[in-house]
């Protein structure tokens, strides 16, 4: 049932994509819709689980414990995915991101690939789940990946809420530092790699009642999501952090002097209370305060060099 599953989550991955690829080149090579057809290929898959293992079990019952939170969690964090990433587009009137992708018809679709594997990799957990046998959830550890699961969602909302909300207030002070921010410099991309990483716990035991392969392939799940939003450049902490804290040090002296102050005194990642009093060794290993997100000054002239005229 879990290959029968993964296989068609597959195909209608492929289908959405390609829709949406063929649609914004179309008309116009917009890219308007694609953060919410990824968001909505998601949310697809639930349905289409649901479907293939109640046609299995003919009407009993087959919606265990384990399978409610998993589809529950999943579905309430790709809905808000929808709505944040067609807001965040609409206010953006767009992404820059794409204009490299516009020259050719096989340059545009680059970008929905990638995104039909990050959507259909993300799902792995839930789709693992959702295709296993009926294990209700018990025991200790399916307690806490469930528990973490809706930490990490509620990380992931109230961070992007209040950012949000301090963008609209007009971005006072320079950078955003109240609310869960001021205990994390991205609470939204921890929480967002704290579910993918709970959501895997939760294929474990049905990887044990299976195959263990399941689980292990699940881990493209987490390990993807840290990959995209910890190493991949122009997007999440490679985008924020490093070079892209010039935006902070370069210009107005006293954001200068407060970001610095704030970055200090704040995790990058996991929301912590006392961060200037944890040991550096600890910060620069487990913690992920690593040297390749350190803003380099003389990294930052060179670009300024680069990008100003000649």
């Amino acid at each position: 049932m879990i290959g029968r599953i993964l296989a068609r989550s597959a195909a209608v991955t492929v289908g959405l994509q390609s829709a949406g690829c063929l649609h914004g080149w179309i008309f116009g090579k917009t890219e308007k819709w694609f953060d919410a057809i990824g968001a909505v290929n998601s949310i697809s898959f639930l349905p289409l689980t649901l479907y293939c293992v109640g046609k299995t079990h003919q009407g009993s019952l087959f919606l265990d414990s384990r399978k409610l939170v998993a589809s529950g969690l999943f579905l309430f964090a790709r809905l808000w995915l929808l709505v944040f990433l067609g807001w965040r587009a609409h206010d953006r009137c767009g992404d820059s991101r794409f204009d490299k992708w516009k020259d050719s018809f096989a340059q545009w679709t680059i970008p929905w690939l990638m995104q039909a594997l990050w959507v259909w990799s993300i799902a792995l957990p839930v789709l693992v789940v959702n295709g296993g046998p009926s294990i209700p959830i018990s025991g200790k550890l399916d307690y806490v990946c469930s528990s973490l699961f809706f930490v990490g969602l509620v990380c992931e909302v109230v961070g992007d809420l209040q950012k949000a909300h301090w963008v609209s207030q007009g971005r006072q002070g320079g950078f955003c530092a109240t609310g869960l921010w001021s205990l994390s410099r991205h609470p939204n991309y921890f929480g967002e790699m704290l579910m993918w990483w709970a959501a895997w716990g939760l294929t474990l035991r049905v990887g044990n009642a299976t195959n263990l392969a399941w689980p292990l392939l699940a881990l493209l799940s987490p390990l993807l999501t840290m990959r995209i939003l910890m190493f991949t450049p122009g997007t999440g902490l490679v985008q924020a952090e490093g070079s892209g804290l010039k935006r902070y040090y370069v210009g107005d002296e006293s954001v200068a002097s407060a970001y610095k102050a704030y970055r200090e005194s704040t995790s990058i990642l996991v929301p912590l209370v006392g961060w200037r009093y944890i040991p550096s060794m600890i910060k620069t290993t487990l913690l992920c305060e690593w040297s390749c997100y350190e803003y380099k000054e003389e990294i930052g002239r060179h670009t300024s060099e680069l990008q100003s005229p000649s």
